[in-house]
C-alpha cells in the first residue's frame, strides 16, 4: 500500500502545485533601478528640489483610520483615541494632513511594507511570504535613500531588516511574530527613538510599532488593553512633535486596518482603511486636500519631498496636497514618464503588456494636455489597468494541472495489482519528473511540448481501461446509497456558487445530520430482531450524536459576508472570567477533555501492558497542564513575566511529551499500540494548540467518527464518504473559515517563542489548528484498518473523494477567474482545500509506510 500511496499522493500534490503556479501568478520582478540621471532637473539636483532634509516615518501596525478620527461618532471608546491627530488638524490645519490611507489587499504586513516602499502591488499569493520574508528584489525607496547618501535609522518590526539587508545606518530590530507580546517591540522602539532623533547624523528615522496589531489579534479593538496601547501611541507622537525641528516632516500611518475581531488580511473596509497623518512645523498643505489616497501613492510623494528618484517599479500617483500647483505640474510629468518607462520595461518581458497599454502609450507619445486633471486622469487610468493586468493567468500551467489531476483520479480508479510493474513505474515516474521540472522551470519549452501530449494519452488509456473494467464487472461503481451519492454530488456542484462557499458550514451541518439519521434508520431496518439493550444503546448514542450535530453550529466563526451572524460565547475571544459564560465554557471544556481521556482509556486499555497503561494515565496530568495553559493564555499578559513564562514552559513541556511519546511508541511498540497512542496524542496536541473552544469540537468529531464506523455495515465505501464529510465539516467545527483574516496565527506561539528561527514549527502549529479534523480522522482511520482489514481501502477512497473535489474546485477557479469574488472567496477556498488535501496525503503516506513496516 505504501508504494501506491507514494505514487498517487505525489501525483495529486504535483498537479495541485502546477495548477496554483498558473492560477496564482506572482508579478514578474524587474531588476532595474532609477538613477538621478534619468530625469535630472537642474545640474545640482536629482529629479526635483527636496522640500525637507529629514523625515520621521512612524508605522503603527494596524492603525485603523477611526483610531485617529472618530468622524464625530464616539460610539466606541477606541474611536478618535489617538487624539493628537484631531488636535493638530484643528489647531494647525496648514501644517497637518489627516487622511484615509487605503491598503490594497491582501492586508498583511509583509505585502503592505512591500507596497509602501516599492509603490507596486504585491499579488495574492505573496501572502505565503509572511512567515519567511526574503529581501525585496525590486527598486524601492529604502534602496533609493541608501544609494543617494541618506542615512537611515530603523527600529521595530524585524521584517524590515530581513527585507532591506545592509541598508540601515543603525538598526534596532525586534522579533515581530509573538502576538501574545503587546509591549516588548514598542518599548524597545521607545527606548531608542528619542535618543536617535536628538542625534544629527540621520536623514530618515523609521519606527515600526506592533502593540496595536498584537492587541487586536489577541483581544480585539474593544478591549481596555487597546485603549492603553492607543494612549501610548498618542503620547509618543506628542513627544516626537515637541522634539522635531523645522527641517523635518513627520509621517504616521497604519500599514492596514483591522476587523472588529482584531484580524486582517482581507479586503473589508475596516481592514483596508488605515490612518495617515503628516505634520511639520512649517506649512505642508499647498494644494487641494484629499480625503483618501492609496498606500502606493505615498511612495512618489515621500520621494519628491526628500528629492530622491522614484523607485523604478512605482505605479503610485503623487498626492497633490503636499505641492503648489506650479511644482505639481512638473512632478506629475516626471511621475507619468516614470510609469510609462515601467510599462515599456514590462513590455520587453511580456509583449502582451505593451498591447494592453497601446492607446495610453500613443496618447503619451502624441502629447498630453498641460493641466493637472489630464495628468491625474492618465496616471489613475494606468494604475487601474495595471491592477487588472497583474491579475493574469498562465493557461498552459492551469490546463496541465487540471489534466494531471484528472489523470491521477482515473489512474487511481483503474490501477490493479500490476501497479508496481516496470512499465507502470517507468511511465508514472516519467510523468512525475516532467511535472516537477515544469514546477521548477515553468517556461521550459521542451517540457511544455511533451506533457500536453503525454497526459491526454495517459487519460485515454485509463478511460479505455475503465470502460473495459465496468463492462467485465471487474469494478463496482459504488455500494454507497443513492442518498449519500446525491449529497456528495450536490456538495461538489455547490462549490461553483460563491454564496454556497460563504454558507458552506451550515450546508455541511445539514448533510451530516441527514447522514446521521439515515444511518440509524438503515441499522434498524436491517436488524428488525434486536434486543432491548441493543435498541437502548443505539438510541442513546444516536441521540447524543444528533445533539452534537445540532449544537455544532455554535462553534462556527463568522465570515465578513455572513449577514446577521454573531459568534456564540463558545468561540468568542476568552478575555477574562468576569463573564460567567466564559467561566462556564472553561469548566465544560475541561470536563469534555477528561471525558475524551476516559473514552480512550476504557476502549483501549485492555490491549495495553502495565507500562503502557501507566503512560496513558499520564494523560490526566497533561489534561491538567492543558487546562492551566488555556486559562493563562488569555488572562495573563507578557508583562506578568512569572505567569507568562510558566504558561510558555508548560505548553512546551506538553509538546515535548507528545513528540517523545510518539517517537518511543514508534520505535518500540507494535502497530496497534502505536496508532492508538498516536490518536490519543493528537487529541492532546490539538486541544493545546486550538484552545478551550476545541474540546466540544473534538468530542463531536470523535462521536461522528465512532458513529459512522459502527453503522458502516463493514462497507469501506460507505465509511469513506461519511469520513469525507466529517473532514470537510470538522474544519468549520474547529472554528475555522476559508478566509485569510481568520487564519489562527495565535496557534503559532503556543509553546514556541516569537523569535524562533525554525519557522517550520510555528507553521505546523497553525496547520494543526486549521486541519485538526484531518489529523483526527486520518489517524482514527488507520486504527480501524489495524482492527479490520476490510477497511484497508478507506484512506485510498478518501484520497479519491478529495481528489474529485479538488478537480471541481480547480474548474470552479477557471470558470470564475474574472469573478468579483475571485480573491475574496474562490482563491482562498482553493488554497485552504488544497492545503487540507495535501495535509491528508502527506499524513496518510507517512502512516501508510509505518503501517506497512509494522505489519510485515
Amino acid at each position: 500500500m505504501s508504494i501506491k500511496w507514494i505514487i498517487i499522493s505525489s501525483s495529486y500534490i504535483i498537479s495541485l502545485f502546477i495548477f496554483q503556479k498558473g492560477f496564482l501568478l506572482k508579478k514578474p520582478s524587474l531588476d532595474y533601478q532609477s538613477k538621478c540621471e534619468d530625469f535630472r532637473g537642474r545640474s545640482d539636483l536629482c529629479w526635483n528640489k527636496p522640500s525637507f532634509k529629514k523625515a520621521i516615518w512612524i508605522i503603527i501596525d494596524a492603525l485603523r483610520y477611526d483610531f485617529m478620527d472618530s468622524g464625530g461618532k464616539l460610539t466606541e471608546p477606541y474611536k478618535g483615541r489617538v487624539k493628537i491627530a484631531g488636535e493638530l488638524i484643528n489647531s494647525q490645519p496648514n501644517n497637518t494632513i489627516l487622511s484615509l490611507f487605503i491598503a490594497d489587499p491582501p492586508t498583511t504586513t509583509f505585502q503592505r511594507i512591500k507596497a509602501l516602499t516599492t509603490g507596486s502591488l504585491p499579488t495574492f499569493i505573496d501572502i505565503k511570504d509572511n512567515f519567511d520574508a526574503g529581501s525585496i528584489d525590486e527598486d524601492n525607496i529604502i534602496n533609493q535613500l541608501f544609494l543617494n547618501g541618506h542615512n537611515i535609522t530603523f527600529m521595530g518590526d524585524d521584517t524590515w531588516t530581513s527585507l532591506f539587508k545592509n541598508k540601515f545606518n543603525r538598526e534596532f530590530p525586534a522579533p515581530s511574530f509573538d502576538v501574545f507580546d503587546l509591549d516588548t517591540v514598542d518599548n524597545m522602539v521607545l527606548d531608542h527613538l528619542f535618543d536617535e532623533i536628538a542625534k544629527d547624523d540621520w536623514n530618515i528615522i523609521i519606527g515600526h510599532f506592533l502593540g496595536v496589531d498584537h492587541c487586536g489579534h489577541r483581544y480585539g479593538p474593544k478591549h481596555s488593553a487597546m485603549l492603553e496601547k492607543l494612549d501610548q501611541m498618542d503620547n509618543m507622537l506628542r513627544d516626537i512633535i515637541k522634539q522635531m525641528d523645522n527641517e523635518t516632516i513627520l509621517f504616521v500611518m497604519g500599514d492596514h486596518g483591522m476587523s472588529n475581531d482584531g484580524n486582517h488580511g482581507g479586503d473589508s473596509d475596516l481592514e483596508v482603511e488605515a490612518g495617515f497623518l503628516a505634520y511639520s512645523k512649517i506649512p505642508i498643505v499647498h494644494g487641494k486636500r484629499v480625503k483618501k489616497f492609496f498606500q502606493i501613492d505615498f511612495v512618489p510623494t515621500i520621494s519628491f519631498l526628500l528629492g530622491i528618484p522614484l523607485p523604478f517599479t512605482n505605479i503610485g500617483v503623487v498626492v497633490e496636497t503636499f505641492f503648489p500647483i506650479r511644482e505639481l505640474l512638473k512632478l506629475l510629468e516626471i511621475n507619468i514618464a516614470q510609469v510609462i518607462r515601467l510599462i515599456t520595461a514590462y513590455g520587453r518581458e511580456d509583449s502582451g503588456m505593451t498591447t494592453n497599454f497601446q492607446t495610453i502609450l500613443q496618447q503619451y507619445n502624441f502629447g498630453l494636455d498641460d493641466n493637472v486633471d489630464s495628468f491625474f486622469s492618465i496616471l489613475y487610468l494606468i494604475q487601474e489597468q495595471l491592477r487588472g493586468v497583474w491579475v493574469t493567468f498562465d493557461y498552459n500551467l492551469i490546463i496541465i494541472g487540471v489534466l494531471m489531476l484528472f489523470d491521477t483520479i482515473l489512474f487511481q480508479i483503474t490501477y490493479d495489482q500490476d501497479i508496481t510493474s516496470l512499465s507502470n513505474i517507468t511511465f508514472r515516474s516519467g510523468t512525475l519528473l516532467l511535472s516537477i521540472s515544469l514546477i521548477l522551470m515553468p517556461k521550459n519549452v521542451l517540457t511544455l511540448e511533451i506533457i500536453p501530449f503525454a497526459l491526454p494519452f495517459s487519460i485515454l488509456v485509463s478511460l479505455i481501461k475503465l470502460i473495459k473494467m465496468v463492462i467485465t464487472k471487474k469494478i463496482i461503481l459504488t455500494s454507497v446509497s443513492i442518498l449519500t451519492s446525491i449529497l456528495y454530488i450536490f456538495h461538489l456542484l455547490s462549490l461553483f456558487s460563491n454564496s454556497y462557499i460563504i454558507y458552506e458550514p451550515y450546508v455541511l451541518k445539514f448533510i451530516i445530520q441527514t447522514l446521521l439519521i439515515y444511518n440509524v434508520v438503515q441499522v434498524f431496518q436491517q436488524n428488525r430482531r434486536i434486543s432491548k439493550s441493543f435498541y437502548f444503546n443505539v438510541t442513546s448514542f444516536s441521540i447524543f450524536v444528533l445533539f452534537c450535530g445540532a449544537i455544532s453550529s455554535e462553534l462556527f466563526k463568522c465570515r465578513e459576508e455572513s449577514k446577521n451572524c454573531s459568534e456564540s460565547f463558545l468561540v468568542s475571544n476568552f478575555i477574562s472570567f468576569d463573564n460567567i459564560l466564559y467561566f462556564f465554557r472553561m469548566i465544560i471544556a475541561i470536563g469534555l477533555l477528561i471525558s475524551i481521556n476516559l473514552y480512550i482509556l476504557s476502549s483501549q486499555l485492555s490491549s495495553f501492558n502495565s507500562g503502557q497503561k501507566l503512560f496513558l494515565k499520564l494523560g490526566y496530568f497533561f489534561i491538567g497542564i492543558i487546562s492551566i495553559s488555556w486559562i493563562l493564555r488569555f488572562v495573563v499578559n507578557k508583562n506578568n513575566t512569572l505567569f507568562y513564562n510558566f504558561n510558555f514552559y508548560i505548553s512546551l513541556a506538553t509538546h515535548l511529551f507528545v513528540l517523545s511519546s510518539l517517537l518511543l511508541t514508534l520505535i518500540f511498540s507494535p502497530a496497534k499500540i502505536f496508532f492508538t497512542t498516536f490518536f490519543y496524542l493528537s487529541i492532546l496536541e490539538i486541544a493545546l494548540v486550538v484552545g478551550d473552544n476545541s474540546a466540544l469540537s473534538i468530542v463531536c468529531i470523535i462521536s461522528f467518527l465512532v458513529y459512522f464506523y459502527i453503522f458502516s455495515i463493514n462497507d469501506s465505501q460507505i465509511l469513506s464518504i461519511n469520513y469525507y464529510f466529517i473532514i470537510s465539516y470538522g474544519f468549520f467545527l474547529l472554528s475555522n473559515q476559508t478566509t485569510i483574516p481568520t487564519i489562527p496565527w495565535l496557534a503559532a506561539f503556543v509553546g514556541i517563542p516569537g523569535n524562533f528561527t525554525i519557522t517550520f514549527l510555528p507553521k505546523l502549529l497553525v496547520l494543526i489548528n486549521l486541519f485538526g479534523a484531518v489529523f483526527i480522522t486520518t489517524i482514527f482511520s488507520y486504527n480501524i484498518v489495524i482492527k479490520h482489514l476490510n477497511f484497508v481501502s478507506v484512506p485510498l477512497n478518501l484520497a479519491f473523494l478529495f481528489g474529485v473535489k479538488m478537480l471541481v474546485i480547480c474548474l470552479m477557479c477557471i470558470i470564475h477567474r474574472r469573478h468579483l469574488m475571485l480573491f475574496k472567496v474562490f482563491a482562498p477556498k482553493f488554497i485552504f482545500e488544497a492545503v487540507n488535501f495535501i495535509t491528508f496525503l502527506v499524513l496518510s503516506t507517512v502512516l501508510s509506510i509505518i503501517y506497512h513496516i509494522k505489519t510485515l
